[in-house]
């Protein structure tokens, strides 16, 4: 496991507020080893499955306001399933595909 966040970094992305929350959540290379971050507000555990639904990692909760982190095997495709004691339920992650908007947009 890693721990290569700040506790500014993860309370910023709990409260809203990091500035470049692509920069911290998704798959990131650290060290050699691919680490997924996710920010899932409500859900007790995270794991990462592939597309076909298979297991691949299950991600540590880093704080209880619904960021998680973890190891990957491999970088790969994945999704998230999340759960907590009202069921479970699978989300795409959108920082795995990286920002979408260039300057022109901003402009």
């Amino acid at each position: 496991m890693t721990r290569s966040l700040s506790r500014d970094a993860i309370a910023a992305i709990v409260a809203g507020q990091h500035g470049d929350p692509f920069s911290v959540l998704g798959p990131h290379e650290v060290g050699g080893r691919t680490v997924v971050r996710a920010y899932v507000p409500g859900a007790r555990t995270v794991e990462v499955v592939g597309r076909d639904g298979t297991p691949i990692a299950t991600l540590a909760r880093r704080h209880d306001g619904g960021l998680f982190e973890g190891l990957l095997p491999q970088r790969t495709r994945y999704l998230l399933r999340a759960a907590n004691d009202s069921g479970s339920w699978t989300i795409d992650d959108p920082y795995a595909y990286g920002p979408v908007l260039g300057p022109m947009d901003d402009w």
